[in-house]
């Protein structure tokens, strides 16, 4: 009994690995386009000195330059692109959810330092930066399409208006896994683009002494790490950003920028942001990070000739990266592990069937006297095959039922430990290994019965009352 549970526990285990593993093949490397790209090129600015002005929507006319050489490669679609940015904001008490407000102040007790600013104020206003991810037009109008808005809203370069995205997934240094959904509301966020001051470090807006809003900034050469103050409005711009509408999951666009891990973070079309500007604090619309998403007859040739072209952009590092081939590397070593599991998973059936027959064979072999009275008192062949079919049939419905149980407790663990890395992934029994092993149960059961009815009835009524008397 305590076999079959086993066999029953590790096939469909088994299959709820399977059907872990499988999305998730796909998944890992493919992060551009809403998940069909082929091959991603990122790009980022070479170096970045204190104080520079320099930036990568500085580099908009290059990185236009690459795109265009990129859709010239012969067997290469391009898909779409993603830039993410950030910039410093007061997000409104009413529209941060009491579990995102928990959850960021675990994050402030484990890795803020004593001189930094803190993420709340005393009216429980968010004050910290904002993540900004910038959507190409396509992927961008696809998102308003699928919330319900109305596209005239959220379209309109002039007028932006963002989309929250409503996911955040964190894991702390002691293992603790914070999720929650960072925004209670719409509402409006007032976007600062701060100077960074010669000499000083930034080091976040926070609440003054009178409870006014003011920069801070520390000397970096100061052991002490004193902090001294600005008032706002000597040391930054500020713009009011409406957001519209919330998204409850991450795009597909975005896994590629694990946008899910920022808080908070927010969605805005690409052509909010900011071009190139000799006075970087004209808009807090800049971005520093930008990937492209390409579809290819030929990954691998598409690969290098992007890297070919990625070559001879000055002043930007471009990193190509071939996504069919790694899905292709994860989905080998997924099936390694698949068929590792379901041959250890047939060891164990064939021995559970082993051990059912030996249980079996060492039953009858000790229980021959009884046989035989039973059937010298008038029991007939009929009643004892049901006799034996009965209690075989215990045997096998123990076994299925503790193992059925013990295998829906692996799978729901098995499903938790994956959804910890991969957002999305819904819970399902996989019905077709459950059947497998319920089929497998069923013929463990005829096989035993066929073969106790086969060793009961080899032996002689006579001689088994005999050799029990002597």
């Amino acid at each position: 009994m305590a076999s079959l549970a086993v066999s029953v526990v590790l096939i469909v285990a088994t299959g709820s690995l399977a059907d872990a593993l499988s999305p998730i093949s796909d998944r890992v490397g493919r992060g551009g386009a809403a998940g069909q790209a082929d091959v991603t090129v990122s790009a980022h600015v070479d170096s970045y000195e204190q104080g520079s002005t320099a930036d990568l929507h500085s580099y908009a006319q290059e990185l236009e330059r690459f795109l265009e050489q990129a859709r010239a490669v012969e067997g290469v679609e391009f898909l779409g692109s993603t830039r993410q940015g950030q910039a410093e904001a007061v997000v409104p008490a009413g529209m941060i959810s009491p579990e995102a407000r928990a959850a960021r102040e675990l994050i402030d007790a484990e890795r803020r330092a004593a001189y930094s600013a803190p993420s709340f104020n005393a009216q429980g206003d968010y004050l910290g930066y904002l993540a900004l991810f910038y959507l190409d037009d396509a992927s961008w109008r696809s998102l308003v399409a699928e919330l319900g808005q109305d596209e005239a809203a959220f379209c309109d370069p002039d007028n932006p208006r963002a989309i929250g995205l409503n996911t955040f997934q964190e894991t702390l240094a002691d293992g603790t896994y914070v999720s929650a959904e960072p925004f209670a509301g719409t509402g409006s966020i007032e976007l600062y683009t701060v100077d960074r001051r010669e000499g000083l470090a930034f080091m976040g807006l926070r609440e003054g002494p009178n409870g006014e809003l003011v920069a801070s900034y520390t000397d970096g050469n100061d052991p002490n790490q004193r902090i001294e103050t600005f008032p706002i409005e000597e040391v930054a711009a500020k713009r009011v950003l409406d957001v519209g509408a919330l998204t409850e999951g991450e795009p597909g666009v975005l896994n590629a920028l694990a946008a899910s891990s920022q808080f908070p973070a927010l969605v805005l079309p690409e052509s909010a942001a900011a071009a190139p500007a000799d006075d970087r604090f004209a808009s807090p619309f800049t971005y520093s990070f930008a990937s492209f998403s390409f579809k290819a007859a030929d990954h691998a040739k598409a690969a290098e000739e992007l890297e070919a072209l990625a070559q001879g952009l000055d002043g930007v590092t471009l990193y190509v990266s071939d996504l069919a081939e790694s899905a292709r590397q994860n989905r080998l070593m997924t099936q390694a592990i698949q068929l590792f599991v379901m041959c250890f998973s047939l060891i164990m059936a064939l021995i559970a069937v082993a051990n059912v027959f030996n249980t079996l064979a060492n039953s009858i072999i000790l229980r021959t006297r009884e046989f035989a009275v039973l059937k010298s008192a008038g029991m007939g062949n009929r009643a004892f095959a049901r006799m034996l079919a009965y209690e075989c049939a215990s045997y096998a419905a123990r076994g299925l039922v503790i193992g059925l149980a013990a295998a829906t407790a692996v799978a729901w663990a098995l499903h938790r430990a994956t959804s910890l890395a991969f957002e999305g992934l819904a819970f399902s029994l996989p019905w077709a290994y459950v059947g497998a092993a319920v089929g497998m149960v069923l013929a463990v059961l005829a096989l035993s019965v066929a073969y106790a009815l086969v060793r009961a009835r080899a032996g002689s009524i006579v001689e088994a009352l005999r050799a029990d008397a002597i």
